[in-house]
């Protein structure tokens, strides 16, 4: 405990190796009441950074689960928790010094065995363990907010590279679809112009038919006009015959005649 305090002060440069060797090996300095009060104000800090530590993890904790669900609300409650941190880093502060205060009036008279200089080294060394230990925690605190400022700018990236992938899938939908839309209406076009041709080679069916049908009638009714006149003709000749035959004398007369 003395070694990790002392060093700290020799390291800087608040007190010199030599001074705490001379001080460390005075069998005159009181170093129980010292070593007494200073293990309760450590025993406070751990106790402190433990506290610190447990709702900083609780907080990171939160702050996670809730980036997932509302980035907002995950800004807004770590913001909180810095602050609730900050007040209780404050709060310990102030009452430190308070503490301080009063336990430097209690003990001052045996204090004064070890003398002004060893007071005032012990009184240097809490103040600024109690200076690191604050400027530690804000800087991990600066450091999770750069980290949550860099995750949040990462976010930010992420959703502008899913919005243009976005953008581009349906560009690349709408342009699947116009395709689609262009094909469908060339092959109706295809099957309508198909329709038409078919249509149209059946109308021409049909009238090449209806003519072939009307050339056989023409031709079977010019052939039944023909034959028509060809049985008249024949019935004139045996009537004319009839007729020719009325002029001529009787058969029977004509043979007896000739016989005679």
């Amino acid at each position: 405990m003395f070694d990790s305090i002392y060093r700290m002060m020799v390291d800087g440069g608040r007190i010199s190796a030599k001074r705490r060797a001379e001080w460390f090996d005075d069998e005159e300095h009181d170093t129980k009441a010292m070593a007494a009060k200073v293990q309760e104000y450590l025993t406070r800090l751990d106790r402190n950074i433990s506290d610190i530590e447990y709702e900083l993890g609780q907080s990171e904790k939160r702050v996670l689960d809730e980036k997932v669900e509302n980035k907002q609300q995950f800004i807004s409650v770590f913001n909180k928790t810095i602050e609730k941190v900050e007040n209780k880093l404050e709060n310990l502060g102030s009452r430190f010094q308070t503490s301080e205060k009063g336990s430097l009036r209690e003990y001052s008279a045996a204090m004064k065995e070890v003398g002004p200089s060893t007071s005032k080294i012990r009184a240097i060394s809490d103040q600024e363990y109690l200076e690191r230990l604050i400027e530690e925690t804000r800087e991990e605190q600066e450091t999770e907010s750069a980290a949550c400022e860099e995750n949040e700018l990462k976010s930010n990236d992420d959703e502008s590279e899913q919005a243009v992938r976005r953008n581009d899938q349906a560009e690349r939908v709408q342009a699947e679809r116009e395709q689609a839309e262009r094909v469908q209406a060339e092959r109706e076009q295809a099957e309508r112009v198909q329709a038409e041709r078919v249509q149209a080679e059946r109308v021409q069916a049909e009238r090449v038919q209806a003519e072939r049908v009307q050339a056989e009638q023409s031709q079977a009714n010019r052939m039944q006009a023909e034959r028509d006149q060809y049985v008249a003709n024949l019935r004139q000749e045996v009537e004319d015959l009839y007729d020719a035959r009325s002029y001529l004398p009787d058969r029977r007369w004509w043979r007896s005649h000739a016989i005679c």
